[in-house]
């Protein structure tokens, strides 16, 4: 058997609680009874599996930041017979790192970030913005709300930061 499930969407929700909402084009098939969603962290290694019963969309929530995930779905029958894996998705869980900067003078910048417990966040910095931009490591941290005071000397007359996630 098979089914055809056209376009399959996903939406991110907000990064705090990491859910991911999927949707697909239902199958015409009458004999169709519901539909399974698959997941894993490798592509076509799928370690998870939630029903959707007969509706054409799913929230998969407790996903890890940070973390890709590969989703594919398959329709089943009322009598158990079930369906090939329909196309990949992937989706890359954000990882809700927030970095604020403030100048408390013309020489020192307060940073501020605001991360997830055991994630590691990379601070990377950049002397100007563009096509070309090119972000160097600054400083690596695997801690949680904390601030870095960083001094720049006056010959750099502007820095651009940015938190990435360092792992």
């Amino acid at each position: 058997m098979t089914v055809l499930l056209g376009c399959f969407t996903m939406q991110a929700s907000p990064p705090l609680a990491a859910p991911v909402a999927l949707a697909w084009k239902p199958s015409t098939n009458s004999t169709i009874a519901g539909y399974h969603i698959y997941y894993g962290t490798a592509s076509r290694n799928y370690t998870n599996v939630v029903s959707a019963g007969n509706s054409s969309s799913a929230t998969i929530s407790n996903l890890l930041a940070g973390a890709t995930y590969y989703f594919a779905a398959t329709s089943y029958t009322a009598t158990g017979l079930e369906s090939d894996y329909s196309g990949e998705a992937a989706y890359a869980v954000p990882t809700n790192a927030m970095l604020h900067a403030s100048i408390a003078s013309d020489s020192n910048r307060s940073l501020t970030i605001v991360g997830l417990i055991g994630s590691v966040y990379q601070i990377q910095s950049a002397t100007n913005l563009g096509p070309s931009t090119v972000w160097s490591p600054f400083l690596t941290y695997s801690q949680t709300n904390f601030i870095q005071t960083i001094n720049v000397t006056s010959s750099v007359p502007q820095v651009f930061y940015r938190v990435a996630n360092g792992n």
